[in-house]
């Protein structure tokens, strides 16, 4: 009896967390987020790590590095892991709360484009890679206006 309630647990334990990250089909993948990567701008990574995200999505990084062509200008591009994002309207509601985040920042004047994808790992193989991007960071408000809803529109599908 004691080792039927023991294998119980373990089958419940291991449904838990394959559940996790795993998507609610048949399908028993083993996709995982990354390991959190330290973001080297310390303005950059407050902001980004400012941004609230859904349960089970983490900020697993983010990079600022300057815009060739641009004198003085940046790209922000910020990497999280959500598994409920598997399209880009999916991805869409989040990266704009970073952009309104990066525009309230006091980088904001510095930054020309901005990137923000969602990934998770199985083994050595990305999977549900969904990447968005405003190529004109500083032609947008980033306020609400003239709507949420068109602010949404402003990401170029880049994958998803």
């Amino acid at each position: 009896m004691n080792r039927t309630i023991a294998t119980i647990a373990l089958s419940s334990t291991a449904v838990l967390l394959l559940g996790a990250c795993g998507d609610s089909g048949a399908s028993t993948s083993a996709a995982s987020c990354s390991d959190p990567i330290a973001i080297e701008n310390a303005d950059f990574a407050a902001t980004a790590s400012s941004v609230p995200l859904p349960d089970d999505a983490i900020l697993v990084g983010g990079r600022y590095t300057a815009i060739s062509g641009e004198p003085g200008m940046f790209g922000a591009a910020i990497d999280i892991c959500d598994p409920a994002v598997t399209t880009a309207d999916d991805l869409r509601p989040i990266a704009t709360a970073y952009a309104k985040a990066l525009k309230a920042s006091p980088l904001s004047g510095q930054i020309s484009k901005v990137w923000v994808e969602s990934y998770q790992v199985d083994g050595d193989e990305v999977i549900n890679d969904v990447k968005v991007k405003d190529s004109d960071f500083q032609m947008h408000l980033w306020n609400g206006k003239p709507s949420e809803e068109f602010e949404l529109t402003r990401w170029e599908v880049i994958s998803g």
